[in-house]
């Protein structure tokens, strides 16, 4: 391994480190983010192109950690979007329930 090598596997492995650790709080920002992906996506061709597999594996590991992130962060809107609905969904049953004066909500079928 070249100097060049070994010094642009270390700058990605920092690079990879530094995602790995901030990732891990919620208010890392977006930006910085998107910064991240877009140095961590020209690394990967650049070090493809150059032969630095060492450093390239580095770039890709940073992709794969960014794109779970964001997976993650988009799952966590779609499941509290639903948790609203099925709050909201069973506030009202409650509400009809109280309105009709019995304590606990009844299947339509049971016992009519």
């Amino acid at each position: 391994m070249t100097a060049g090598a070994a010094v642009t596997a270390f700058i990605c492995a920092a690079q990879f480190l530094g995602t790995a650790g901030c990732l891990h709080y919620r208010d890392f920002p977006v930006m910085l983010r998107r910064y991240t992906a877009l140095t961590a996506a020209v690394g990967l061709a650049v070090t493809v192109q150059g032969g630095y597999w060492v450093a390239a594996g580095f770039c890709a590991g940073t992709l794969a950690l960014l794109a779970r992130d964001w997976w993650n962060r988009r799952g966590r809107k779609v499941a509290r979007l639903i948790g609203e609905k099925g709050r909201a969904a069973l506030a009202a049953v409650v509400e009809r329930a109280r309105e009709a004066g019995t304590r606990s909500p009844v299947p339509q079928g049971a016992g009519a």
